[in-house]
């Protein structure tokens, strides 16, 4: 029975990953399960994917239109006949481009009067009309501002969805990065104080053997208990930060809450290089904000074009080309002709209260010089910004460089006291703060690693390169490989 259980505990153990090693994830493993399961972000993909097809909307505008009716009436002739009349017409229309517009018409009629008191009047006659015709704006609506700038405006709606896209993202990016060091920096004090709490053990056995030789004080084991006790406090209370971290974590990956994982915190980078221009390039490209108050400023720029046009008088020529058959019966034969048609024309209008027109373009100036100086404040804050965090980064860099010195130095002086002690020549006290200031070291070093690594993945996200190498949500979505040059 006790065998059966003893290989019950081994499966179990080897099932929950705990006997073997617990599953190590990177941060970039990490965020890419995130992607993979976090429901927010499905919304903002679709919402990328809908501001996308504005663009085809306003492509359509170009599109062939058909047009047709047909109808038939009953009224009343010269002499007080009745008159019947059948028609039918189509159209086909496009708008070009260029503001002009092209369009087949093609119309059949037919009129059949009771009693005809005219000769040379055809009765029923028939009518067919095919035509082409050119309608050519010469002022509002010349070179088609409406599709220009609507193309204008669906891509800087894009832009506006895609800004919400990265502010999710790089929101996620910067809580599951939080979440994460701080696990790594849990791990890494679990460790570093297993490490002490076994110092701490043997230099109680050691006062323990010799107190059996009447060598150590009652003193002595007070203070070996007491930095013991301290040393399994500081343990259990960072198992249950652990617990915490770990939990959070798992609900964001979208793994079991109890799941077990190593935290691999990169090493550490070397130091930057790089032209700072080219590393602001990135950050301007990328920064959601900026990219928003951007399409913003190109939204605005549309209205005033398209108002602008508005503001100007309708002045349209059109030719038209065609023929007309015209067939019937005479009292004396058939009539069968065809002619062939064509015409110019001069069309304008002119709105006489442009008071709302008016209101609309100072408006839409006043949205100009909004997004333009919310530009300029985004451009000169991100600037700050990344400046003092290479800065951070630097100082960051030397201070681990010392702090590791310091560990080197605080080993040794450790080991030293510890033969010192061994031959009487230092007391307990001074050894356990020795040891004290070891584990103090210790943790010390592992803050500042995890700084250093926290302070990197804010540069990467600052600079959108924390994506390059994370697969899609969606695979008809291109995947975000980083910043991509924008307009200014």
């Amino acid at each position: 029975m006790r065998k059966i259980l003893f290989y019950l505990v081994i499966v179990a153990l080897v099932v929950s990953g705990r006997l073997f090693g617990a599953e190590t994830i990177t941060l970039q493993q990490s965020l890419q399960r995130v992607i993979d399961t976090y429901p927010s972000l499905r919304v903002a993909e679709l919402q990328l994917r809908r501001a996308r097809q504005e663009n085809a909307r306003v492509e359509s505008q170009l599109g062939w239109t058909l047009a047709g009716s047909g109808g038939r009436s009953r009224d009343t002739a010269l002499g007080g006949a009745a008159s019947y009349r059948t028609d039918i017409a189509a159209s086909l229309q496009r708008r070009l481009s260029s503001g002009a517009s092209v369009g087949l018409d093609a119309g059949y009629s037919r009129e059949d009067v009771s009693e005809t008191f005219i000769p040379g009047i055809p009765d029923p006659t028939d009518v067919t009309d095919v035509g082409l015709s050119w309608r050519q704006p010469l002022a509002k609506g010349f070179g088609n501002p409406a599709y220009k700038q609507g193309l204008v405006s669906a891509e800087a709606e894009v832009n506006i969805a895609e800004a919400g896209r990265r502010v999710l993202h790089d929101s996620l990016a910067r809580q599951v990065a939080d979440l994460y060091y701080s696990a790594a920096l849990t791990q890494a004090n679990i460790k570093n104080a297993a490490q002490a709490l076994d110092r701490a053990r043997r230099l109680k056995k050691y006062l323990q053997d010799n107190a059996g030789l009447g060598i150590a004080e009652e003193k002595d084991l007070l203070q070996a208990e007491a930095q013991l006790r301290t040393r399994v406090a500081e343990r259990r209370s960072l198992k249950v930060a652990w617990e915490q971290q770990r939990t959070n974590l798992n609900r964001l990956m979208g793994r079991a809450w109890d799941a077990e994982f190593n935290p691999a915190p990169a090493a550490s980078r070397v130091p930057l290089a790089g032209n700072f221009d080219a590393m602001f390039e990135q950050v301007e490209n990328h920064n959601p904000d900026l990219m928003r108050s951007r399409a913003q400023l190109m939204i605005a720029d549309a209205a005033i074009a398209l108002n602008r046009d508005a503001h100007k008088d309708d002045l349209d020529v059109v030719f038209s080309v065609g023929n007309r058959t015209t067939t019937g019966d005479l009292p004396s034969g058939n009539l069968d002709e065809s002619e062939r048609i064509a015409g110019v024309r001069l069309e304008y209008s002119r709105a006489l209260d442009q008071r709302g027109l008016d209101a609309e373009l100072y408006q839409a100036q006043l949205d100009r010089d909004i997004a333009s100086q919310e530009i300029k404040t985004l451009r000169h804050d991100l600037r700050y910004t990344l400046s003092s965090l290479l800065a951070e980064i630097e100082a960051s860099r030397a201070a681990l460089d010392s702090f590791r010195a310091r560990l080197v130095s605080e080993q040794r002086k450790f080991e030293e006291a510890v033969q010192r002690y061994r031959t009487g020549r230092t007391t307990t006290e001074d050894l356990i703060r020795f040891e004290s200031d070891l584990f103090l070291a210790e943790i010390t070093v592992e803050q500042q690693a995890i700084a250093l690594a926290r302070r990197h993945t804010e540069l990467d996200v600052l600079r959108g390169t924390i994506w390059k190498s994370i697969t899609p949500l969606n695979p008809d979505i291109p995947a975000y490989s980083g910043p991509q040059r924008g307009k200014r």
